[in-house]
């Protein structure tokens, strides 16, 4: 017991110690190297303090170390928000994992339930434990009050010397200007300098401190003691080697049970229609621009790509249920069943290449986006998932479950990739490398897509440079914003100031600013550039970025969608410009600001 409220008071030591750090390194809305500093530190503490505890952590769970320390490592080096917040995402549910498997438990051999609800669990008990540690603590304190009070000369000598320091601080700071600097410059390297924050400051070190706490406790705690089946007699006598080995899967009985004939005949019946469907519908899932004859693109990729992908995901969690259901002797032991779900999982691979091909062909015609690149991203990690469940159709090991594994490596690899490609600069690369770039959606993208974008200066196109140069310009004092306080930084802020810093670029960007942009919407090039029949991203790339922009419903049926940008022409007037996706621009309007408007198209 002794012992064990010692504990409780290192504990909370650190987690105070981890409090003020994370005030240090990280705040509220900042994304960068402080947080990535501090992510990592606190899982250097947390497997620390297990080893001073004579807490040996399992191997299995440590497989989690790989997607925590990466996710930690991405904070640092990309500067697109959108991947910093599914880095946090990734760190904290593969950091709750290991936190509950860390000590005791299987983590390879949990359902998919289980995984959901072991996050949920493991977050509520980092949460509540500290309640223990502070009670422990307390003890420990209460016991030895005569001790505490040899410290009380000391904690009032500090009570009295910091405020005097802190007034001779001030004082010599006015008095010479060197001194001040220094002394501005050390408030202001953790932004302590700013007097009403600080109360918020605290309470934000409080936070993280309790997170702490209950971090390290937490992981010491072995959550596979009450789940283990009670001994059998004959395993008194099973050899001590065998002691070391994972813990068994608790059973959990499913709410009904199937037979083997049940579950046969629903795979059966649903393995028919996917295998008609792909027969029959062959050439209109893989004919590509055969099609396009009698499907415009975007109703060809958009009549049928959700759909493919909701049946691939339904059918997966088809099989799951039904082998979940049925007796596992009969679903490992019986042909009929394997070869069925094997079947059926193979022709949901082909309906995912078919849901992949109708997002190519529509990208192709339409360009890259970032989102149609998570979903290829999502494609493929899907396709990792059938190929888990049909290796768990045939191989059942005791100690893992393959398919919910599989899961857990589709979801870590989901956010890995991610990071890895950096969508946003790929995105670029590629609707730079196809020609028919849109200038207004290039502009904002995030600023990992800058690399890319910096030979768009030179484009012949004065919308596309004038886009560009203020886009360029705007990323230079956003970059000199974040200079002022280093925890948002990443290492991608730091290349960019290089690249940015550039004599002949800012001078091309002067150029353009000054000479380009004045003269983008004169009448001149308005009689000459604007033609009906041109396309936004063509009226975009002559122009410049509009004033404001709509899309409007469909109209008809003609499945055309109608757009409309405006302009703030020279003169104070309005160019109003509509357009649908079949006949390009179709008028063109000069609107005074009293809404009278005359065709110039």
């Amino acid at each position: 017991m002794e012992q064990q409220v010692k504990n409780s008071v290192l504990v909370l030591g650190i987690g105070l110690a981890l409090g003020v750090l994370g005030m240090l390194l990280t705040f509220i809305g900042t994304i960068g190297l402080g947080m990535a500093l501090f992510f990592l530190v606190w899982v250097g503490v947390v497997l620390l303090h297990a080893r001073w505890q004579g807490i040996t952590p399992q191997k299995r769970p440590l497989l989690l170390l790989v997607p925590l320390i990466f996710s930690a490592l991405m904070l640092a080096l990309r500067a697109d928000f959108g991947l910093g917040l599914l880095n946090i995402a990734t760190f904290l549910a593969s950091g709750l994992l290991l936190i509950f498997f860390f000590s005791g438990g299987n983590l390879l051999a949990s359902s998919l339930l289980r995984y959901g609800l072991v996050i949920l669990e493991s977050g509520v008990e980092v949460a509540f434990r500290p309640f223990d540690e502070a009670l422990g603590s307390l003890k420990w304190i209460t016991e030895r009050r005569g001790q505490w009070q040899k410290l009380m000369p000391v904690v009032r000598g500090l009570a009295i010397t910091a405020p005097i320091v802190v007034v001779f601080l001030v004082l010599f700071g006015s008095a010479d200007a060197i001194f001040a600097k220094y002394l501005h410059d050390f408030t202001t390297l953790f932004n302590i300098n700013d007097i009403n924050g600080m109360a918020l400051r605290v309470g934000y070190a409080g936070v993280i401190g309790w997170l702490a706490v209950g971090t390290l406790s937490a992981s010491l705690v072995d959550h596979s003691e009450k789940r283990k089946r009670p001994p059998s007699p004959q395993a008194e006598t099973d050899i001590p080697d065998q002691a070391d080995a994972a813990p068994d899967v608790a059973v959990n009985a499913p709410l009904f049970r199937l037979g083997l004939i049940e579950a046969s005949m629903v795979l059966g019946g649903v393995g028919s229609v996917f295998l008609l469907f792909v027969l029959v519908q062959g050439v209109y899932l893989f004919g590509g621009a055969h099609n396009i004859a009698n499907f415009s693109y975007a109703e060809y990729t958009h009549r049928g790509f959700a759909e493919l992908v909701t049946i691939a995901v339904l059918s997966l969690g088809l099989i799951y249920v039904l082998k979940s259901v049925t007796s596992p002797t009969e679903t490992h032991q019986n042909k009929l069943f394997r070869g069925l779900g094997t079947l059926l999982l193979l022709l949901t691979g082909v309906v995912l290449m078919s849901a992949f091909q109708r997002l190519r062909l529509y990208e192709i015609t339409y360009g890259f986006t970032s989102l149609r690149l998570t979903i290829y991203i999502a494609i493929g990690w899907l396709g990792v998932l059938l190929v888990g469940m049909i290796a768990s159709l045939y191989w059942s090991p005791r100690t893992v479950k393959v398919f919910e594994t599989s899961v857990l490596i589709a979801a870590f690899g989901f956010s890995i990739t991610h990071s890895l490609i950096n969508p946003d600069w790929f995105v670029a690369w590629q609707n730079i490398n196809r020609g028919d770039i849109d200038p207004v959606y290039l502009s904002l993208l995030s600023e990992e897509a800058t690399p890319a974008l910096l030979s768009l200066i030179d484009s012949p196109d004065p919308g596309v440079r004038v886009i560009m140069a203020n886009r360029l310009r705007d990323l230079q004092t956003m970059l000199a914003r974040r200079a002022t306080d280093w925890r948002s930084m990443t290492l991608r802020d730091y290349a960019l100031r290089v690249q940015l810093d550039d004599r002949e670029l800012n001078d091309k960007i002067e150029t353009i600013l000054s000479e380009d942009a004045p003269h983008l919407l004169d009448d001149t090039r308005l009689d000459t550039a604007l033609k009906l029949g041109m396309t936004v991203r063509e009226v975009t790339r002559q122009f410049g970025a509009p004033l404001y922009s709509y899309a409007g419903a469909d109209r008809g049926d003609d499945v055309t969608t109608v757009y409309n940008l405006y302009y703030s022409l020279p003169d104070g007037n309005n160019l109003s410009l509509d357009f649908d996706t079949v006949r390009g621009l179709t008028t063109a309007d000069r609107c005074n600001n009293s809404g009278k408007c005359v065709s110039i198209k």
